[in-house]
């Protein structure tokens, strides 16, 4: 043993345990190269070797301990990074598979584009690399202790397959040979291998690598912070993170479905009938994507749910990850499931989320009822420890395309589920080559199984990558006619609309999308301005809805205009895209300012949707700016609302609808191809596959996205207090000398923060400096500017939210 213990964590682990069972983990759980997995985790926390290190994590067990080196000496990736190259170099791994583990090595930061690691995070650190070097070759007795001796007791006693050829490789590791390296040396067959790679015109095999880079780091940054908890038993609880041990029966849709509902809509009855045929079949469970496309209202959620139940049965999956558009919508879906869960099984009990999770980043579990510890409760929440996890997209799609590793860490927790996608038309195409690659990587690499549901099926994957469960089906032919999209292109402008709006009062609803916000405050004014000019206007309630709104006040409003419709009241509703994607509001009469198809039958999606009119019209416009501009080009790709005009020729019925957005995804879908390549670097496939994930992450973007937008937060008497607790909490936070508890509650602050957001206005640049003379700042807030309603009203109205445009707003842009 060494004359003093070499700690990992102020908790007292040992470094060795927590090398070898961070090792163990990556060993465990990676698909593939498990061995290099291994040595990725003895290698990731080689720099804590240090006395620099050492000493700094004395003085967190002895606060008497002294400590007066610089910050960046006690840093200890890069040097770990470089030992784990070197190791991986001289047992010969492939160089593809070294750039996979070199670039997820980086474990305490976002990943990087590789020039940027091997640039700024390496060599930029010389100096510092220099110094920890010197001084790990003046600590070379208790490195082999620490590697020849006790990881490799470790070893023996464990399970691991390849423990005798591991054995012998770290036996042979030559420490005196590595500390004398030169860095450049040891990068410098990786860097030109990397620009032999990034040059060469090799297919889509280029692009494994770099997503199984995001499985490496995603897996060693979830067993990092797993094993910094009391090893051994920390390893356990990892390993109980991936299934709750419960049962979810296969036939609870069926029979919740057939007793709730009969067969008294025979739409819904056939549709349901013959996808469960199928997924009662023996080929069912032989694909690994599916679709079901069918028109709004005829039952796709529990159709699809009851094959994910069946699938989980026959392929002993571990979970259902149902994932939406957004997350105004997840709150009815969820209630939905849980109505049935409540229902059909027996033990249901939701307090400790084994059955059932609703995650996003609203969701607030602090203040859990659950009988177990709110420690286990809060990480079984941050684990995805449960058999249905109800998400967003930005969850989803984030967890398998980003470089945070706050998304990434869940990736492992993909591993053998079936995963629901709804409304994947939201997505927009210019990422449907990205979304494949990667969709079809979970099925290849981890087992997954996905289902598509939606009412315009997206052209994302070819023809033999899927099995489409209704494309036999008359299912158009047997709706009945609610809308019809109808060509207006000389409704130009605000006046135009008003005119519009003003010829069809004899309808009880209306809703109004426009592209931008400042033209749908515009339209919004202008309606409010002649509400009481004796036009009949005045019998309307009129409301608004955008992202200019906070999420609080727009879940308000459309808790109001839902409620008014349902009594039949006489409503107008301006709005954005955000009604588009499953808001459940039903009207009479539709306009939409021209967008690409799948959306225009989005918004028709909000109009008749129950079937109570003989037939709704909803009008495509096309909007000008003053500059005579056409505002949805600066929304849309110009190229799609060319083919969206072009079946805009004449008047769509909906009966027509799936026929014709068919047509214009194939349209699309001929355009992309020439985008498809890896090598287009306008493309965000280009930066993946080319080990660039931060440019990565600025250029693919899902809808209701917050990133590289400026975070506010709207104070009022409700979030005053909110931030009141908070700040008390963060104190506390501080203050805790108790490793354990220190770590609670800062789990738990991460949960607090979430009863901010619904009042976070995330605004660009723009209006931010606009603003600035409004907003406050808050050291316990470093997240987000404050803006205090109170005191600036009319800065903001729970109403039209950030004012933008009158003569008597202080802000006019």
């Amino acid at each position: 043993m060494p004359s003093k213990p070499v700690y990992s964590h102020s908790n007292g682990n040992l470094l060795s345990s927590h090398l070898f069972y961070v090792g163990k983990a990556l060993y465990d759980h990676l698909p593939l190269y498990k061995k290099e997995g291994f040595f990725l985790g003895i290698c990731h926390d080689f720099g804590k070797l240090t006395r620099y290190y050492q000493e700094y994590i004395l003085i967190k067990i002895k606060p008497d301990a002294s400590y007066s080196y610089i910050a960046q000496m006690k840093q200890h990736s890069y040097i770990s990074t470089l030992f784990l190259v070197y190791l991986l170099e001289k047992i010969g791994t492939d160089k593809e598979v070294i750039l996979s583990f070199f670039m997820a090595s980086n474990h305490h930061s976002p990943l990087l584009n590789f020039q940027q690691f091997v640039r700024a995070k390496i060599l930029g650190q010389q100096d510092v690399l220099q110094q920890q070097v010197q001084d790990l070759q003046n600590r070379k007795e208790i490195i082999e202790e620490i590697y020849k001796k006790q990881i490799i007791n470790h070893l023996r006693k464990s399970s691991i397959q390849e423990k005798e050829e591991i054995i012998k490789i770290i036996n042979n590791i030559d420490f005196d040979d590595f500390l004398q390296k030169n860095f450049k040396t040891i990068l410098s067959d990786l860097v030109s291998h990397y620009r032999q790679r990034k040059t060469s015109k090799s297919g889509v095999e280029k692009l494994f690598p770099p997503y199984f880079c995001l499985i490496i780091y995603g897996i060693l940054i979830n067993a990092d912070r797993h094993m910094a908890d009391k090893l051994p038993k920390a390893y356990d609880t990892f390993q109980k993170s991936f299934t709750r041990e419960v049962d979810l029966p296969q036939n609870t849709i069926y029979e919740y479905v057939k007793e709730v509902y009969g067969n008294s809509d025979e739409l819904k009855t056939i549709l349901f009938d013959k996808v469960n045929e199928f997924a009662e079949s023996d080929k069912c469970s032989d694909r690994d994507i599916y679709t079901i496309t069918a028109p709004t209202g005829s039952g796709k959620t529990e159709t699809a749910f009851n094959l994910a139940f069946k699938l989980m049965k026959k392929t002993e999956a571990k979970r259902i990850i149902y994932s939406l558009p957004l997350t105004n919508i997840i709150d009815e879906n969820y209630g939905r499931i849980y109505e049935i869960m409540e229902r059909q099984v027996e033990d249901f009990d939701n307090s400790d989320f084994r059955y059932l999770l609703k995650f996003h980043h609203l969701a607030n579990y602090a203040t859990s009822d659950s009988e177990e510890p709110l420690s286990q409760t809060l990480r079984n929440v941050d684990d995805w420890n449960s058999r249905i996890i109800v998400t967003t997209f930005i969850q989803l799609f984030y967890t398998i395309i980003s470089n945070s590793p706050n998304f990434l860490y869940r990736l492992l927790y993909l591993n053998d589920s079936i995963i629901i996608i709804d409304e994947p038309q939201v997505l927009s195409a210019d990422y449907w080559f990205l979304v494949r690659h990667s969709l079809l990587q979970l099925t290849n690499n981890y087992d997954c199984k996905i289902i598509l549901m939606t009412a315009t099926k997206p052209l994302i994957f070819e023809s033999d990558e899927y099995i489409d469960l209704t494309g036999h089906l008359p299912l158009n032919e047997m709706q009945n006619e609610r809308t019809c999209l109808v060509p207006r292109f000389d409704i130009n402008n605000t006046d135009d609309i008003l005119n519009q709006v003003l010829d069809h009062l004899d309808k009880n609803s209306i809703l109004i999308v426009v592209n931008t916000i400042a033209n749908s405050l515009e339209v919004f004014n202008a309606l409010d301005n002649i509400k009481e000019s004796g036009t009949g206007l005045d019998e309307y309630n009129l409301f608004y809805l955008s992202t200019n709104l906070a999420p609080y006040h727009r879940k308000i409003i459309e808790k109001i205009v839902r409620s008014n419709l349902k009594k039949g009241k006489k409503v107008i509703l301006v709005s954005t895209q955000v009604v588009e994607a499953g808001v459940n509001l039903d009207f009479e009469v539709g306009f939409r300012d021209i967008a690409p198809l799948d959306s225009l039958i989005q918004t028709a999606g909000r109009v008749n949707r129950k079937g109570k009119y003989p037939l709704s019209n909803v009008y495509v416009c096309k909007i000008k700016g003053k500059s005579d501009t056409i505002l949805a080009d600066y929304i849309y790709e110009s190229e799609f609302l060319n083919f969206t005009e072009e079946a805009l020729q004449n008047t769509i019925h909906e009966k027509n609808y799936l026929t014709c957005i068919q047509t214009y995804f194939k349209k699309v879908k001929n355009y992309l191809e020439d985008y498809e390549d890896i090598h287009v670097e306008n493309n965000a496939v280009f930066p993946w596959s080319n080990f660039n994930f931060d440019t990565l992450n600025k250029k693919f973007r899902i809808i209701e996205d917050s990133f590289e937008r400026l975070p506010i937060l709207i104070l009022n008497n409700q979030m005053e207090e909110k931030l009141k607790e908070y700040e008390q909490e963060m104190i506390e936070m501080y203050k805790e000398t108790d490793y354990k508890q220190k770590m609670l509650k800062h789990r738990k602050l991460a949960h607090s923060r979430k009863a901010f957001f619904p009042f976070l206005l995330n605004v660009n640049r723009k209006t931010f400096k606009n603003l600035q003379p409004y907003l406050q700042e808050n050291k316990f807030v470093s997240w987000a500017h404050i803006l205090d309603i109170r005191e600036n009203k009319k800065i903001y109205s729970k109403e039209k939210g950030i004012a933008r445009e009158s003569d008597d707003y202080p802000i006019i842009w």
